[in-house]
């Protein structure tokens, strides 16, 4: 993913293939009926439907819902999130009290597994070929200078490109084929139409047409949209009002309130 130029979420993966698969799937075959995680997020089942739900914590800026939008109804039975209810503050207090050492623990950011954190060395480790440097050129095609693997850049950025130019230029895109990476003015980030892949939906139901608020990024604000089914494994996404740095790899989350609807991941933005 990151050597094409796309900007995948692990989180999205582990949750779905690692945590809530195989290790949870290990718990059930040990005898274990539930298995207890740190999730900022919350569990409810609603009488009144007979479904499990998923919503976010109460703690805003801690809430991780939005990575776990893989979930179905068998998974979700069987899990307790026991955090999700109240702030990471109030976590690191009774830490604190129970004198437990990770109560001032760093909070965890970017790629967890990774103690470095530096996951630009980890994809060059693991890449069968190694990256090459390119051009960073302008939809015009004009070359401004260059890169050093496509892997470094991500949709929307900025900083750090290396590059002078009449007005400030972002990242809006790559072609692998040329192995380029493409930048123009803040203007062209802005789009409100998507293609998507590998949808899911947590009440386990194929919603044809879903109107909902839509998240297309850890840190954004959700907002109105409506995901029409394509085919098997293809949506199409479109937003009320453009978003900014639709970033191909991530992954998009559907809400109703404070409810995780289902999600998808960003295959191309239109």
């Amino acid at each position: 993913e990151y050597a094409y130029g796309r900007t995948p979420n692990p989180c999205v993966f582990c949750n779905k293939n690692i945590k809530f698969d195989l290790m949870l799937n290990r718990a059930l075959e040990l005898g274990a009926t539930h298995m207890v995680t740190g999730h900022y997020a919350q569990v409810n089942y609603n009488k009144e439907t007979g479904l499990y739900e998923l919503h976010k914590g109460v703690d805003p800026t801690k809430d991780q819902s939005y990575v776990m939008y893989n979930m179905n109804q068998r998974i979700l039975s069987h899990l307790m999130f026991p955090l999700g209810g109240q702030c990471k503050t109030e976590t690191r207090k009774l830490a604190a009290e129970y004198d437990l050492p990770v109560a001032k623990k760093p909070d965890s950011v970017d790629i967890c597994f990774l103690p470095h954190g530096n996951y630009q060395k980890l994809v060059v480790e693991e890449m069968k070929d190694k990256p090459k440097s390119g051009n960073i050129v302008t939809e015009d095609g004009e070359v401004l200078g260059k890169h050093n693997g496509l892997f470094n850049y991500t949709i929307g950025q900025r900083k750090g490109l290396g590059i002078a130019y009449k007005h400030p230029l972002y990242v809006i895109g790559f072609n692998g084929d040329r192995n380029e990476v493409i930048v123009g003015p803040n203007e062209r980030l802005f789009t409100n139409r998507m293609i998507c892949k590998f949808y899911n939906f947590l009440d386990d139901t194929i919603h044809k047409e879903l109107k909902a608020e839509g998240k297309i990024r850890y840190a954004a604000n959700p907002s109105p949209c409506t995901a029409r089914i394509l085919d098997d494994d293809t949506m199409e996404v479109i937003f009320e009002e453009p978003q900014r740095a639709i970033t191909p790899g991530q992954s998009v989350a559907f809400y109703n309130g404070t409810q995780l609807l289902g999600g998808a991941v960003i295959d191309r933005v239109c």
